[in-house]
C-alpha cells in the first residue's frame, strides 16, 4: 500500500488513439490484502477501484467496485451506440 502503479493505454481498436499515442495513468495502491482484497486510486481524478476475492467451491467470484462507475456505462453505452465515448 502506498506504492504508485502506471498503466499505459495503448492504441487498440477499443479506443480513438491514433498509431504512436499513448495515456499514462498512474495509481496509488491503497490496500492489500493478501487473496482477499486489493485496491487503488487515480491519481489523476480519485477515482477508486476495489476488487474483492470471494472463494467458492468451483473458484473465486470477484467483486469490483470503482467510484465511477456510472462513467464506465455511459461510455460502453455510447461505444455500443457507435457514438463518440463522453467520458475520456
Amino acid at each position: 500500500a502506498g506504492e504508485k502503479a502506471v498503466f499505459t493505454l495503448m492504441p487498440n481498436e477499443h479506443n480513438q488513439l491514433e498509431e504512436g499515442e499513448h495515456v499514462e495513468m498512474i495509481f496509488t495502491i491503497e490496500e492489500v490484502i493478501l487473496n482477499r482484497r486489493f485496491s487503488y486510486s487515480s491519481d489523476m481524478d480519485g477515482l477508486k477501484f476495489v476488487f474483492d476475492l470471494v472463494p467458492e467451491e468451483s473458484g473465486t467470484r470477484v467483486h469490483i467496485n470503482m467510484d465511477g462507475f456510472e462513467l464506465s456505462l455511459a461510455n460502453l453505452k455510447a461505444f455500443a451506440e457507435g457514438r463518440e465515448l463522453p467520458n475520456r
